[in-house]
């Protein structure tokens, strides 16, 4: 079963990353789309996370299908990596630094802010 949610959050999370990515569009260079879906699912897994962790809020089936499926088939750290070395091959070097920087310090800034977020409510 637990294969099955996974399966299920996988694909509705690739599903959200991919119309998610065709509604944002890129300006100034930049792949903004992958820079949203990947801060925007530090901020879920720090908020979902911290409330399956430390205040068991949800089930191992909902962490199955939350975290691991929607979360995993979601972000996208493989298209960050892509998108980046393309940046630095077409000799955009200040751009691919704008590029890591705002997704790592975004993405650490963002599951911070879901884990505090968490606290508060919970």
């Amino acid at each position: 079963m637990s294969y099955l949610l996974i399966a299920a959050g996988g694909a509705v999370g690739a599903m959200a990353r991919y119309w998610i990515g065709s509604s944002i569009l890129s300006g100034g260079g930049l792949p903004w789309a992958t820079i949203a879906i990947n801060v925007g699912g530090s901020f879920l897994i720090g908020l979902l996370g911290t409330l399956a962790i430390e205040q068991s809020a949800l089930s191992a089936p909902q962490r199955q299908l939350l975290l691991t499926g929607f979360l995993g088939g979601f972000t996208t750290y493989s298209a960050f990596s892509f998108e980046f070395q393309l940046l630095i091959h077409e000799g955009d070097h200040l751009k691919a630094l704008a590029y890591l920087s705002l997704t790592v310090l975004g993405a650490m800034a963002a599951v911070f802010a879901g884990a505090a977020l968490a606290r508060q409510v919970g």
